[in-house]
Protein backbone atom coordinates (compact mmCIF):
# COMPACT_ATOMS: atom_id res chain seq x y z
CA UNK A 1 0.00 0.00 0.00
CA UNK A 2 1.27 3.47 -0.88
CA UNK A 3 0.78 6.22 1.68
CA UNK A 4 0.08 9.53 0.00
CA UNK A 5 2.42 12.19 1.35
CA UNK A 6 4.10 15.39 0.20
CA UNK A 7 7.54 16.65 1.13
CA UNK A 8 7.70 20.13 2.67
CA UNK A 9 9.50 22.74 0.57
CA UNK A 10 10.77 26.14 1.65
CA UNK A 11 9.41 29.33 0.10
CA UNK A 12 12.83 30.05 -1.41
CA UNK A 13 12.74 26.72 -3.23
CA UNK A 14 9.13 27.25 -4.31
CA UNK A 15 10.08 30.56 -5.92
CA UNK A 16 12.32 28.62 -8.32
CA UNK A 17 9.44 26.39 -9.46
CA UNK A 18 7.70 26.98 -12.77
CA UNK A 19 4.02 27.83 -12.58
CA UNK A 20 3.08 24.35 -13.79
CA UNK A 21 5.14 22.78 -11.01
CA UNK A 22 3.41 24.99 -8.44
CA UNK A 23 0.04 23.95 -9.80
CA UNK A 24 1.08 20.29 -9.60
CA UNK A 25 2.17 20.76 -5.99
CA UNK A 26 -1.15 22.44 -5.20
CA UNK A 27 -2.96 19.45 -6.69
CA UNK A 28 -0.87 17.04 -4.58
CA UNK A 29 -1.59 19.02 -1.43
CA UNK A 30 -5.31 19.06 -2.19
CA UNK A 31 -5.23 15.30 -2.76
CA UNK A 32 -4.12 14.47 0.77
CA UNK A 33 -6.59 13.08 3.29
CA UNK A 34 -8.42 15.49 5.57
CA UNK A 35 -7.39 13.98 8.89
CA UNK A 36 -5.99 10.90 10.55
CA UNK A 37 -9.39 10.18 12.11
CA UNK A 38 -11.04 9.61 8.72
CA UNK A 39 -8.10 7.80 7.15
CA UNK A 40 -7.28 4.10 7.09
CA UNK A 41 -3.76 4.71 8.38
CA UNK A 42 -2.43 2.88 11.41
CA UNK A 43 -0.94 4.92 14.27
CA UNK A 44 2.48 3.46 13.38
CA UNK A 45 2.22 4.72 9.80
CA UNK A 46 1.18 8.16 11.02
CA UNK A 47 4.08 8.32 13.47
CA UNK A 48 6.59 7.16 10.83
CA UNK A 49 5.44 9.80 8.35
CA UNK A 50 5.41 12.50 11.04
CA UNK A 51 8.93 11.61 12.18
CA UNK A 52 10.11 11.80 8.55
CA UNK A 53 8.73 15.35 8.37
CA UNK A 54 6.32 14.60 5.52
CA UNK A 55 2.92 16.21 5.02
CA UNK A 56 0.10 13.67 5.16
CA UNK A 57 -3.10 15.32 6.42
CA UNK A 58 -4.84 18.62 5.72
CA UNK A 59 -5.63 19.23 9.38
CA UNK A 60 -1.97 19.81 10.25
CA UNK A 61 -0.26 23.18 10.56
CA UNK A 62 2.47 22.10 8.13
CA UNK A 63 -0.16 21.41 5.42
CA UNK A 64 -1.84 24.76 5.99
CA UNK A 65 1.51 26.52 5.75
CA UNK A 66 2.55 24.65 2.59
CA UNK A 67 -0.83 25.29 0.96
CA UNK A 68 -0.79 29.02 1.75
CA UNK A 69 2.83 29.35 0.52
CA UNK A 70 1.91 27.87 -2.86
CA UNK A 71 -1.27 29.96 -3.13
CA UNK A 72 0.62 33.18 -2.31
CA UNK A 73 3.23 32.49 -4.98
CA UNK A 74 0.59 31.61 -7.57
CA UNK A 75 -1.28 34.84 -6.81
CA UNK A 76 1.87 36.79 -7.74
CA UNK A 77 2.31 34.97 -11.07
CA UNK A 78 0.91 36.26 -14.32
CA UNK A 79 -2.39 34.71 -15.27
CA UNK A 80 -2.53 33.60 -18.89
CA UNK A 81 -6.05 33.20 -20.26
CA UNK A 82 -6.72 29.80 -21.72
CA UNK A 83 -8.49 31.09 -24.79
CA UNK A 84 -11.87 30.07 -26.03
CA UNK A 85 -13.15 26.54 -25.91
CA UNK A 86 -13.56 26.64 -29.68
CA UNK A 87 -9.86 27.45 -30.19
CA UNK A 88 -8.75 24.60 -27.92
CA UNK A 89 -11.03 22.13 -29.68
CA UNK A 90 -9.78 23.29 -33.10
CA UNK A 91 -6.15 22.90 -32.00
CA UNK A 92 -6.84 19.43 -30.62
CA UNK A 93 -8.60 18.43 -33.84
CA UNK A 94 -5.68 19.75 -35.89
CA UNK A 95 -3.26 17.60 -33.90
CA UNK A 96 -5.34 14.50 -34.55
CA UNK A 97 -5.32 15.05 -38.30
CA UNK A 98 -1.55 15.30 -38.72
Amino acid sequence: MVLRTVEPVTVEELKKYHTGSLLSRLKLLRGLQDSFAVSDWTPEERDTVASAGLIAFKETAIWKSAFSDVKLLLDKRENMPRGSKEKRQKAAHGKQNR
